[in-house]
Protein backbone atom coordinates (compact mmCIF):
# COMPACT_ATOMS: atom_id res chain seq x y z
CA UNK A 1 0.00 0.00 0.00
CA UNK A 2 2.82 2.77 1.05
CA UNK A 3 4.51 1.79 -2.25
CA UNK A 4 1.70 2.58 -4.59
CA UNK A 5 0.73 5.68 -2.60
CA UNK A 6 4.72 6.94 -3.48
CA UNK A 7 3.91 5.80 -7.11
CA UNK A 8 1.01 7.71 -7.41
CA UNK A 9 2.90 10.67 -5.49
CA UNK A 10 6.21 10.80 -7.64
CA UNK A 11 3.71 10.19 -10.84
CA UNK A 12 1.91 13.42 -9.90
CA UNK A 13 5.35 15.22 -9.11
CA UNK A 14 6.68 14.26 -12.01
CA UNK A 15 3.63 15.36 -14.13
CA UNK A 16 3.68 18.90 -12.24
CA UNK A 17 7.61 18.86 -13.01
CA UNK A 18 6.69 17.96 -16.79
CA UNK A 19 4.05 20.87 -17.32
CA UNK A 20 6.48 23.26 -15.23
CA UNK A 21 9.10 22.67 -17.84
CA UNK A 22 6.65 22.90 -21.09
CA UNK A 23 5.45 26.44 -19.64
CA UNK A 24 8.78 27.67 -18.76
CA UNK A 25 9.67 26.44 -22.53
CA UNK A 26 6.29 28.39 -24.03
CA UNK A 27 7.13 31.47 -22.05
CA UNK A 28 10.53 31.63 -23.45
CA UNK A 29 9.17 30.94 -26.75
CA UNK A 30 6.66 33.42 -26.52
CA UNK A 31 8.95 36.16 -25.33
CA UNK A 32 10.93 35.78 -28.03
CA UNK A 33 8.48 35.83 -30.53
CA UNK A 34 7.18 38.98 -28.82
CA UNK A 35 10.31 40.81 -29.35
CA UNK A 36 10.73 39.50 -32.94
CA UNK A 37 7.34 41.02 -33.48
CA UNK A 38 8.16 44.15 -31.56
CA UNK A 39 11.04 44.50 -34.31
CA UNK A 40 9.23 43.68 -37.46
CA UNK A 41 6.43 46.32 -36.16
CA UNK A 42 8.94 49.27 -35.55
CA UNK A 43 10.54 48.59 -38.69
CA UNK A 44 7.36 48.35 -40.52
CA UNK A 45 6.56 51.80 -38.36
CA UNK A 46 9.78 53.29 -40.29
CA UNK A 47 9.01 52.19 -43.27
CA UNK A 48 5.54 53.73 -43.40
CA UNK A 49 6.79 57.08 -41.83
CA UNK A 50 8.67 57.09 -44.94
CA UNK A 51 6.04 56.64 -47.42
CA UNK A 52 3.37 58.86 -45.79
CA UNK A 53 6.42 61.32 -45.92
CA UNK A 54 6.94 60.96 -49.52
CA UNK A 55 3.23 60.93 -50.25
CA UNK A 56 2.65 64.25 -48.21
CA UNK A 57 5.55 65.79 -50.54
CA UNK A 58 3.89 64.41 -53.31
CA UNK A 59 0.32 66.23 -52.27
CA UNK A 60 2.16 69.60 -51.61
CA UNK A 61 3.35 69.14 -55.39
CA UNK A 62 0.25 68.71 -56.51
CA UNK A 63 -1.87 71.30 -54.55
CA UNK A 64 1.32 74.11 -55.64
CA UNK A 65 0.24 72.53 -59.20
CA UNK A 66 -2.96 73.17 -59.18
CA UNK A 67 -2.84 76.76 -56.94
CA UNK A 68 -1.01 77.52 -60.36
CA UNK A 69 -2.89 76.03 -62.79
CA UNK A 70 -6.02 77.62 -60.85
CA UNK A 71 -3.81 81.04 -60.92
CA UNK A 72 -3.19 81.00 -64.90
CA UNK A 73 -7.23 79.83 -65.53
CA UNK A 74 -7.86 83.42 -63.42
CA UNK A 75 -5.72 85.41 -65.64
CA UNK A 76 -7.47 84.07 -68.90
CA UNK A 77 -10.48 84.76 -67.21
CA UNK A 78 -9.82 88.07 -66.24
CA UNK A 79 -8.52 88.49 -70.60
CA UNK A 80 -11.74 87.27 -71.93
CA UNK A 81 -13.98 90.07 -69.46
Amino acid sequence: MALEIVSVVLTGVGVLLGVWRIQAHYEVRNEAAHADLARKIDGGLDSLRVALAKVAADVANVAADVAYLRGRQDERDRRTE
